[in-house]
Order: C-alpha cells, then structure tokens, then sequence
C-alpha cells in the first residue's frame, strides 16, 4: 500500500513516530502484525485498516486511489507557488491550489516536493559523521 501510493518509509516514519527499521521489519511479507501496528500503519498512510488486510492489487480502491493522485498533485502545485510565488506562474499555481482544497479541504497542510533530499539543520552532521565506517568496514571484498 506504501508503495502504491508512493509514500516513503521515512514519511511512514515522521507520521506515526516509529522508527524506519521497525517499520521496514513490519513490511517484510513473512511479518505478522498485531492489530494495533496495523492501526498505526492505516492511520499513517490515511487509509482503512481494510485496506491493509486485503491481498495486495496493483491498485487501490477508487476513492484511495483518486486521493493519492490528489495528493500529488498538491504537492505539484506547491512546487510550482515555492519556486514562482510572484507573477502569473504563482497566480496560476494559487489558483489551482484553491480549486483543490474546494475538493479535498484536508489537503492544505500538504509540503511541496523535496528539491534535493531532506535538509539537515545548520551544523548538523550526517549520518557517516555520527557512525563513521571502520577500516575493515570500508574495504571492497577481494575477488578472491
């Protein structure tokens, strides 16, 4: 369902307060889920629990399915109001974000895309600088 949507863990992540590798444990097909994780999961991807208990299909059903595309295309639209928020491309891209909230008011706390991967705060580190490699860590296997 994740991937259908087109939702990254780490989105997965920041809505339900549990950590990536939890969640990448619980996508794995042999996991099984108490209940109350599956609420979580619902809960983050803004879908029924039913839809996390049925068979996967390569699509969703049609009202899931018409708000993932909603939801893409709001964060389009705020793309386009934060690269051009003056002048006839931000009016345009007003314009379309209100005729959007018209028909799924839930969708104004929408983000734009990412430009270039999620920005860490001013002097922070990364994760290598927190956990750096180890000589043995960083030798390329011989191809012996």
């Amino acid at each position: 369902m994740r991937e259908i949507q087109h939702v990254t863990l780490r989105t997965v992540s920041r809505r339900s307060g549990v950590p990536v590798r939890i969640l990448r444990q619980q996508e794995r097909a042999a996991s099984d889920l108490q209940l109350s994780e599956l609420a979580v999961w619902a809960e983050a991807l803004e879908v029924p629990i039913t839809e996390l208990l049925a068979e996967p299909a390569d699509s969703l059903c049609g009202s899931v399915a018409q708000r993932a595309q909603l939801v893409r295309l709001m964060k389009t639209i705020e793309a386009l109001r934060a690269h051009s928020p003056h002048g006839p491309l931000g009016r345009l891209a007003d314009t379309l974000r209100l005729q959007l909230l018209e028909l799924m008011p839930e969708l104004s706390d929408i983000t734009p895309w990412p430009k270039e991967g999620s920005r860490r705060p001013d002097g922070g580190l990364g994760r290598i600088a927190c956990h750096p490699l180890s000589p043995t860590q960083a030798d390329p296997p011989s191809g012996d």
